[in-house]
C-alpha cells in the first residue's frame, strides 16, 4: 500500500473490467468529484456520473474532500466509485479490506455484495478474509503452490475434508 496508481492495465480495458487496487489508484491533488475527469464525455454527463456513484459509495458528502483528507475505509470506496463511473462489467479486488478495522471491513463487504446485485457486476476478490468472503462471494476459489485446491460455494468451503482448506478455516477462526 502506499502508493496510489492511476494506471488501468490494457487488458481490463479491452474487456470491460476494473481493478480496485490498494489504495484504488485515487490521485492525491484531486478532489473525489475530480476522479472521473478522465473521462471523454461532456462535463455535465461527468459531473452527473460522478455525484451518482459518490452517492452509491456513501460519499457524497466527501466529493470536495482529497483523498489525505479522508479515512482508508472512504479512500476504498473511491476506488469503488471509480468502477462505478467507468460502468465495468467486472471489478478485480486485490485484498479490499485489509488494514481497515472490522467495522469499515464490513462496510465494504456489504458494498461489494450490494454493487454485484444492483448494478449486476462481477467481482473477483483477492483476500485472506475468510469470514468477509463468505459474507458476499457465491464461490470461494483456495489456491495453494499456485494450484486450485477447492472451488466450492461458501457453505461447501466451510465444510470441506480436504486438509488444507480445513487448516485454513480453522486459523480463520483462530483456533489452533
Amino acid at each position: 500500500g502506499g502508493h496510489y496508481s492511476a494506471a488501468r492495465p490494457a487488458f481490463l480495458e479491452a474487456e470491460g473490467l476494473t481493478a480496485a487496487q490498494k489504495g484504488t489508484a485515487l490521485h492525491r491533488f484531486l478532489q473525489l468529484c475530480d476522479f472521473s475527469a478522465a473521462r471523454t464525455c461532456p462535463e455535465e454527463e461527468i459531473a452527473r456520473l460522478t455525484d451518482e456513484a459518490l452517492r452509491a459509495v456513501g460519499l457524497e458528502d466527501s466529493a470536495e474532500r482529497y483523498p489525505a483528507e479522508i479515512s482508508g475505509g472512504m479512500v476504498k470506496r473511491a476506488g469503488l466509485a471509480r468502477a462505478i463511473v467507468r460502468h465495468a462489467d467486472a471489478v478485480l479486488y486485490d485484498e479490499p479490506t485489509s488494514g481497515l478495522d472490522p467495522v469499515t471491513a464490513q462496510t465494504i463487504h456489504r458494498l461489494i455484495k450490494r454493487l454485484n446485485v444492483e448494478r449486476q457486476l462481477t467481482s473477483l476478490v483477492v483476500t485472506h478474509d475468510l469470514a468477509g468472503a463468505c459474507s458476499f462471494a457465491d464461490r470461494i476459489l483456495m489456491l495453494k503452490d499456485g494450484r486450485v485446491v477447492l472451488a466450492a460455494s461458501p457453505e461447501e468451503f466451510l465444510k470441506s475434508d480436504i486438509p488444507a482448506v480445513r487448516a485454513y478455516v480453522a486459523a480463520s477462526k483462530g483456533e489452533l
